[in-house]
């Protein structure tokens, strides 16, 4: 990388995320388009018996409240107005506190165009990858220092109110935010709900997830199937984020 102390794209996700050993890049890191990338991301699919395993939280919703200031996306993305040509991206704590460990969260390089629905940040969890998805235009033009530390400290970043929490700062493209679809304070409070139905609904009748242990009477871990968190991820965020 030309920079060691930014863990962006200036090579290939896969290799940043130790998923593959070596890749040369011949299209400038543009991974929705690297057939390689498809190859990965889509694989034939999997029963959950054969499924490796991933740890993760089951959180109540009161755990995530609505913030004033803040504009939410129906695939828990959210964004805070900074100037006229900035805003700040992140996630909300139903997609973000999902995972018991992130060890590494990628995102593009800054002065990168992300086109609406494309990717804009990874997170490299233990044995698999996140890939979230930015539900308008825009240019990056900064990411969360907290991010591009040569040791991404999850357990302290977790921690951080909310609105630290941002991962890129975006320039929208004309301005356009796609304002249709922001939900209001009682449509975002009716997703969490929604949400964390959803979570425990699909996880709790099904006999491969095990019980890790508990943290309090609003949180627990549990060891779910690779497979059922694609199907519970793609519920989630309205099928634009994915796990590989």
């Amino acid at each position: 990388m030309s920079n060691p102390t930014q863990i962006n794209l200036n090579k290939c996700i896969w290799m940043d995320a130790e998923v593959i050993d070596y890749h040369i890049c011949t299209i400038g890191y543009n991974c929705d388009t690297c057939e390689m990338h498809h190859r990965i991301t889509n694989p034939e699919p999997s029963s959950f018996e054969n499924s490796p395993t991933i740890p993760i939280n089951v959180e109540n919703p009161q755990s995530d409240s609505f913030q004033p200031g803040l504009q939410y996306y129906r695939n828990h993305i959210w964004i805070k107005h900074i100037s006229k040509h900035l805003v700040y991206v992140g996630i909300d704590n139903i997609i973000f506190n999902l995972w018991e460990k992130i060890s590494q969260l990628l995102t593009r390089k800054n002065h990168s165009v992300i086109k609406n629905n494309t990717s804009f940040c990874w997170f490299v969890l233990p044995n698999a990858l996140v890939n979230l998805q930015l539900p308008f235009s825009g240019m990056v033009i900064q990411i969360n220092p907290l991010i591009q530390k040569d040791i991404f400290d999850f357990d302290t970043f977790r921690t951080l109110p909310l609105t630290q929490r941002w991962i890129i700062g975006i320039d929208p493209l004309n301005g356009e935010l796609n304002q249709d679809d922001w939900l209001t304070k009682q449509q975002y409070v009716q997703e969490l709900v929604k949400s964390t139905k959803y979570i425990h609904s699909f996880i709790e009748p099904n006999e491969d997830v095990v019980l890790m242990h508990t943290f309090d009477h609003n949180r627990k871990t549990i060891i779910v199937p690779i497979a059922r968190v694609k199907h519970l991820i793609k519920q989630l965020s309205k099928s634009t984020h994915q796990i590989y």
